[in-house]
């Protein structure tokens, strides 16, 4: 479970040692709470309650990780979808797959412009449909794969009148 926060943690672009300091030191503020309390009331119940706070703490915290995670990957996919969006006007405007992918880097956010340079530089090495799968995968939408195999079809078999009928349609069933 540890290794998972810590994935879950930096994940987000926040440094696993810091989110740690400020997680111990809430724990440990609202621990030594429980002492003082019971020090002024003599109520143990009272002094408990720092306790239970610690623990909702803890799972409010470990959650919000998981929960920025998700909406980072959401993020992604919906960059994607804008991404194919102008990937497609300029495959409908006679440019090549390659050279599409390209012409998006100005258009994408710094990670997604690091994604499809990776994807070009595998493209480089590698003519096969693995650097598109690859691709694909730092996707939450397994939909997305589906996407890139067409776009590989139109880079192996040419870029033909139907194969960009066809994925016009297929990449309006996907943006819906």
């Amino acid at each position: 479970m540890t290794n998972s926060i810590k994935e879950n943690i930096e994940f987000v672009g926040k440094n696993y040692n810091k989110e740690m300091t400020k997680f111990a030191i809430i724990n440990v503020v609202l621990i030594l709470a429980a002492p003082v309390i019971y020090f002024f009331t003599k109520n143990l119940i009272y002094s408990l309650i720092p306790l239970g706070f610690t623990l909702v703490i803890d799972y409010l915290l470990i959650s919000n990780y998981s929960a920025q995670k998700q909406k980072v990957l959401q993020q992604r996919d919906e960059e994607f979808i804008q991404m194919i969006s102008y990937f497609e006007i300029f495959i409908n405007n006679q440019i090549t797959v390659y050279q599409s992918f390209k012409f998006l880097l100005p258009y994408a956010s710094r990670w997604m412009s690091e994604q499809i340079g990776n994807m070009l530089d595998e493209i480089d090495k590698d003519k096969t449909v693995k650097p598109f799968i690859d691709f694909a995968r730092k996707f939450k939408s397994s939909i997305v794969e589906n996407v890139m195999i067409s776009i590989y079809q139109m880079v192996d078999q040419g870029q033909t009148v139907e194969q960009l009928q066809q994925f016009s349609i297929f990449f309006s069933q996907f943006s819906k």
